[in-house]
């Protein structure tokens, strides 16, 4: 972990999307402890300039990110992560590349889940209990179901 940490600013979101879900989180951690904005890191990480997009910016979350920002959808406490993932456009490419995501790997939303949850059972930092897994869920229906159906 050390060389992406040293290399940091030469990497892409591509490169970070490569990597396991609990590295995005260590690497958020460090960030953090080390003075530096690891929230602030991981959004400016997904966001590419594009004028085309009604807020001058076109999401990248692809791989682990995707996983990465699920966790972020109701982390309100969070002012950061609140900002992007209440933002149009990130739940546009959100939806899209989720439900890319579930068909490419025949998972339902309670085993894509269960996935996540299990990828974090070696990251001492995090735990997803039921309570959290439902309102996880519930935040990811709102997207899909509700909000941006139209898209």
């Amino acid at each position: 972990m050390s060389f992406y940490i040293n290399n940091i600013e030469l990497l892409s979101a591509y490169e970070f999307s490569q990597l396991p879900l609990v590295s995005l989180l260590g690497i958020e951690k460090i960030l953090n402890n080390n003075e530096k904005n690891g929230r602030e890191f991981m959004i400016n990480l997904i966001k590419e300039k594009d004028e085309s997009e009604l807020d001058g910016y076109r999401y990248i979350i692809d791989g682990s990110l995707i996983k990465f920002f699920t966790l972020k959808l109701t982390e309100g406490q969070e002012y950061q992560y609140l900002g992007v993932v209440r933002n149009k456009s990130f739940k546009a490419k959100y939806k899209f590349t989720l439900l890319e995501y579930l068909n490419r790997n025949d998972l339902t939303l309670d085993s894509y889940l269960d996935e996540i949850i299990k990828d974090l059972e070696r990251y001492d930092g995090l735990n997803i209990g039921v309570y959290e897994k439902f309102l996880i869920k519930k935040e990811i229906e709102k997207i899909i179901f509700k909000n941006y159906s139209y898209i």
